[in-house]
C-alpha cells in the first residue's frame, strides 16, 4: 500500500494550524504548517517544510481563505499553476457561496467552514488523499504508455517512416 501524502496546513492563526496538525497526526498523517500563502509556496517548493528528512511530497494542502499577504484564493491559483499534483481543501470562517464556487473551480475538493468538525475534516482529507492517489496513478500510467508507444519506439528503415 502506498504511503499517505504529506499534508500542508496553511492558516494565519497558529492555534488553528497547530490543532489541525495535531488532529491529522493522530489520524496517521504527516503534516507541516505555514502562516500564509507565501510561506506555503516556499514550503511546497522546498518540499520538506520543517522536516528536512522527509522525501514524501505534499499531496494535500488545507488552506484558510482570509490570510495576509497571499490569501487562500491566490494560493489556490498558484497551486493550480505550479503544483497541480497537490489537492487543496479550503477552510474558512467566512463562507460565501460565490467564494466556494470559485474555490471548487480552482481545484479545491472541499470547502469547509470553521469551526471544522472532526468527522468533516476526516472525510475531506480521505477524499483528497484518494484523489491524489488517482492523479499519481494516472501520471504513472501515462508515462508508461508514452515509454512503450512513443514515437521513439517506431522501428522502420524507410525515410518517410523515420520522419
Amino acid at each position: 500500500m502506498p504511503q499517505n501524502p504529506r499534508i500542508l496546513i496553511v492558516d494565519d492563526d497558529p492555534v488553528v494550524a497547530k490543532s489541525l496538525a495535531e488532529f491529522l497526526c493522530r489520524e496517521g498523517y504527516s503534516t507541516a504548517t505555514a502562516g500564509d500563502g507565501n510561506e506555503a509556496l516556499i514550503v511546497l517548493y522546498s518540499g520538506n517544510g520543517t522536516d528536512t528528512r522527509s522525501t514524501t511530497p505534499f499531496g494535500v494542502v488545507i488552506t484558510d481563505m482570509n490570510m495576509p499577504r497571499c490569501d487562500g484564493m491566490e494560493l489556490l491559483r498558484k497551486i493550480r499553476k505550479s503544483h497541480e499534483s497537490a489537492v487543496p481543501i479550503v477552510i474558512t470562517g467566512f463562507g460565501k457561496i460565490e467564494t466556494a464556487v470559485e474555490a471548487i473551480k480552482l481545484g479545491a475538493v472541499e470547502y469547509l467552514t470553521k469551526p471544522v468538525v472532526d468527522d468533516e475534516l476526516r472525510i475531506a482529507v480521505s477524499k483528497a488523499v484518494r484523489q491524489y492517489a488517482l492523479l499519481a496513478e494516472n501520471r504513472t500510467l501515462r508515462s508508461r504508455f508514452d515509454e512503450r508507444f512513443g514515437l521513439d519506439n517506431i522501428v522502420g528503415g524507410e525515410y518517410c517512416m523515420q520522419q
